[in-house]
């Protein structure tokens, strides 16, 4: 069960992340500046905004190749360095008990899903999605709550 809740979580911010992705590209086809052309654009605001609707998903953001952060679900993020966290899809590699500790140990840390982007083949910037522990543990808790009573 603790693997089928960060694959979810793996899919929901892989799926942000192309919607922002899409977006992203769409907007900095224009030509412009494109830090400028992210930060400015409604659409792609709206997207990062919206992300915190999303299940155990801490933070939407586009950083640049030094980790500032040009667009953020909290406009008050923006122009801080945000610090890389460990990787989401590498933890859904390892070992099922692997996944139950890093889920359960201590109080929780922030996962990332992290998607580059490219501006004519030149990575300028990345897309990162934050992924909480904590929310995936009290999910698991809530699915697992029925079979325990039950026992």
């Amino acid at each position: 069960l603790a693997k089928v809740r960060l694959d979810e979580s793996s899919a929901r911010a892989e799926l942000l992340a192309n919607a922002i992705f899409q977006r992203a590209h769409a907007v900095v086809a224009g030509g412009a500046d494109p830090y400028v052309a992210l930060r400015d654009d409604s659409g792609l605001r709206s997207i990062l905004e919206s992300s915190l609707y999303s299940n155990n998903v801490t933070f939407a953001a586009i950083v640049d190749t030094h980790g500032l952060v040009i667009a953020h679900a909290d406009r008050q993020e923006e122009g801080k360095t945000l610090p890389p966290a460990d990787d989401l899809r590498a933890l859904n590699l390892r070992s099922p008990i692997d996944q139950l500790r890093a889920i359960y140990s201590g109080q929780g840390r922030n996962l990332e899903f992290s998607q580059p982007l490219l501006l004519n083949d030149t990575e300028f910037g990345a897309i990162r999605i934050g992924v909480s522990t904590l929310l995936v543990r009290s999910d698991l808790d809530t699915s697992l709550r029925p079979a325990a009573l039950t026992a």
